[in-house]
C-alpha cells in the first residue's frame, strides 16, 4: 500500500468510511454541506479538490472565488479556483507525497470547504 493510499484509508476510518481508497488513482465522496471531494493520486503527490454547485451563479461570486485564492489571503495552502459549466465551482490544492498526512488532508478539506462557504456568502 502506498503512503497516499494508507493516508486515505486512515482518513476514511476517521470519518466512518473504513473502505475509502483510490480506485484507478481516484477517490471521491459526497459530503453534506461540503460538496464532492475528489482526490487524484499523482506520481509525487495528491491533487485534492472540492466541487460544489453555486446557489446563484453571478459575476461577483466568480470574482470572490478568484480573490480568495490570492496570496494576500495568506492561506495555509496554495489554492486554485475553477468553474465547470456555469455553476459548479471547484477549489483545488495539491499536496506533495511527504505532506499527504491525515492532519494535512483534514486541513486541506477545511480550507477548501471554507472557501466555498465564503464564496457562497458573497453578495450578488
Amino acid at each position: 500500500m502506498t503512503n497516499a493510499n494508507q493516508t486515505l484509508t486512515e482518513f476514511g476510518r476517521s470519518i466512518g468510511i473504513p473502505t475509502l481508497s483510490f480506485t484507478n488513482g481516484v477517490a471521491s465522496l459526497s459530503i453534506d454541506a461540503v460538496g464532492t471531494l475528489y482526490l487524484e493520486e499523482e506520481p509525487d503527490g495528491v491533487l485534492l479538490y472540492i466541487s460544489r454547485e453555486l446557489s446563484f451563479a453571478t459575476v461577483p461570486k466568480y470574482r470572490k472565488a478568484l480573490a480568495l485564492c490570492h496570496y494576500r489571503e495568506r492561506l495555509p495552502l496554495q489554492v486554485n479556483a475553477g468553474l465547470r459549466g456555469e455553476r459548479e465551482l471547484t477549489f483545488s490544492t495539491r499536496l506533495e507525497e511527504a505532506a499527504f498526512t491525515v492532519p494535512q488532508l483534514e486541513l486541506a478539506v477545511d480550507v477548501l470547504r471554507g472557501l466555498h462557504d465564503r464564496t457562497e456568502d458573497a453578495a450578488g
